[in-house]
């Protein structure tokens, strides 16, 4: 790839990672996802173990010892630059992120494309956009709220493949070592790519007939597995399975945190019966169409992403029958289902690459010439730079999450940053300067890493324990159950009083308890302390 043609994906590049950098300098905490509301205070937790006396999941570090250990190690060394300022620290991640997630992704495209540059840009910018898919997954990069450790995973994700272009005998086993070690940021997602990676060595194969033995796919499912040992080694030697707890309790208890499809296969799959999702489905059957009738010797490229899409959704969703069988025969509580049939998501990938091929063909069956492709790109970069404009709420694709989210709206890149703090931040302003630092907040997650203040019985902070504390999800169940079945006003605050819990923050009007402070219609409350 010529020099001219790095430099223009890097500036692009640049260009989108700055735009949020600038805009997320001065942002309060409001400003990022519940994912990182939990994993910041385990940072907080390791920079000072004294933190959190008392929360839910962070007074006990074991709680969260195998979660996404490479992203938090990260984390907590970029905040390092900037004296543990871990909005700071998330920014400058961010920006990095940003940056690799557009350049792997173009070069990946760049290669599978046969150098076509300008098809490599538009498809590294497409996949940027944010989709919301089945299990309450997302996919794509953009603001502050958009990085977390799957965002993260998301960018490093292509080199593997883009390893399979290289002209050496060992890329299977180069590839597949940085699968596993990439596995390592999210491993969830990372399952989802080595569920990609040797479904498509397979399918390349056994369709494609390409030159791969099965030993060699062998030696690459070793080297994958070398590559996650740090996640394999920690998970299964720290999480328990044995059964030394109450097992319909804890049914109970996680069916009251996760939501029913998670345990149903017919209500997961339901899910992706919505029309978004044609923007994905209908690319691979229109491909699929096209070259059986036009470009035959392509044919077997288009069957080849339309197996990878369906088998990225059969096999992940089969997890949770077999899963319940095992449970069932060996009289064990394995619980890993409910994430598996999560990796579901990385199905929309083989689209993008479909949309790619269909854009391909169609340019060189109508001779569409290079000058019109670069006036076309240049008018989709202005579609994304200002989709984000009101006037275009309901213009279908356009004013969508999968463009708009791609780049800030441009009034809030040099907004003052006085304007940056939402209510949420103005009133852990308050908390810091005067509620006691060991006061424990009733199930406002968002205060962990705003006040560095405890905080109990958030479903939130719940989702920390379901693996690696059954117990005590099963006492944050029968907690609120209890509280859920006091109908008197003052009993139920007195029993939560007595729960060691100081305060809550709430939208809602309650003069049975002492108003702390309010801020924009929320409410802070003081419960009563027991005699």
């Amino acid at each position: 790839m010529s020099k001219r043609y790095w430099a223009i994906a890097i500036i692009l590049n640049l260009i989108i990672a700055s735009s949020f950098f600038v805009k997320n300098i001065g942002v309060g905490y409001s400003a990022i996802s519940s994912d990182l509301q939990n994993i910041i205070p385990m940072c907080l937790k390791l920079d000072n173990p004294d933190l959190y006396k008392g929360d839910l999941f962070a007074d006990d570090i074991s709680n969260f010892k195998y979660y996404t250990p490479f992203f938090i190690s990260t984390l907590r060394e970029i905040s390092s630059w900037v004296n543990y300022d871990y909005i700071k620290g998330l920014n400058i991640l961010l920006f990095a992120t940003n940056l690799l997630y557009g350049l792997t992704w173009f070069f990946l495209f760049f290669k599978a494309f046969k150098n076509h540059f300008l098809l490599a840009v538009f498809l590294s910018v497409l996949v940027r956009g944010v989709v919301w898919l089945p299990g309450s997954e997302m996919w794509g990069i953009g603001d502050m709220w958009t990085m977390m450790p799957r965002t993260l995973y998301a960018a490093f994700l292509p080199l593997p493949f883009i390893v399979l272009f290289l002209k050496t005998e060992w890329k299977y086993i180069i590839g597949g070592l940085v699968l596993g070690i990439i596995l390592n940021f999210h491993p969830i997602s990372g399952l989802g790519g080595v569920l990609i990676w040797f479904l498509l060595l397979l399918l390349l194969k056994y369709l494609k007939k390409y030159k791969i033995s099965l030993f060699q796919i062998a030696l690459s499912l070793i080297a994958t597995v070398v590559g996650m040992l740090p996640f394999v080694v920690v998970y299964f030697t720290k999480t328990e399975i044995a059964l030394d707890y109450d097992p319909a309790l804890y049914q109970e208890a996680i069916r009251d945190r996760i939501a029913p499809f998670f345990f149903d296969t017919g209500l997961f799959l339901k899910q992706w019966l919505k029309v978004r999702y044609l923007f994905y489905l209908l690319p691979l059957i229109g491909l699929l169409c096209w070259t059986y009738f036009k470009y035959k010797e392509h044919f077997k490229n288009s069957l080849v992403l339309a197996l990878l899409s369906c088998l990225l959704v059969v096999i992940p969703t089969i997890s949770i029958p077999l899963e319940s069988l095992a449970n069932n025969l060996l009289g064990t509580n394995i619980r890993m289902s409910f994430q598996l049939v999560r990796i579901q998501k990385l199905a929309i990938l083989p689209g993008y690459f479909a949309i790619g091929y269909l854009i391909y063909f169609f340019s060189k069956s109508l001779n569409i010439s290079i000058r019109f492709g670069q006036i076309a790109l240049v008018f989709y970069l202005l579609i994304i730079v200002f989709s984000s404009e009101n006037i275009f709420n309901n213009v279908s694709l356009i004013g969508d999450d999968i463009s708009r989210d791609i780049f800030p709206k441009t009034a809030t890149i040099f907004a003052p940053v006085e304007s940056k703090q939402a209510r949420f931040d103005m009133i852990s302003n308050y908390i810091n300067e005067h509620i006691p630092e060991d006061a424990v907040f009733y199930r406002t997650f968002f205060f962990r890493p705003s006040t560095k203040r405890s905080v109990a019985l958030d479903g939130k902070g719940a989702s920390i324990i379901i693996e690696g504390n059954p117990k005590k999800l099963i006492d944050w169940y029968l907690k609120r159950k209890k509280i859920a079945s006091i109908n008197s006003e003052i009993e139920k605050y007195a029993y939560i009083s007595s729960l060691g819990i100081d305060y809550w923050l709430t939208k809602d009007e309650i003069f049975l308890l002492e108003k702390v402070h309010e801020v924009n219609g929320l409410f802070l409350y003081k419960f009563p302390k027991n005699d």
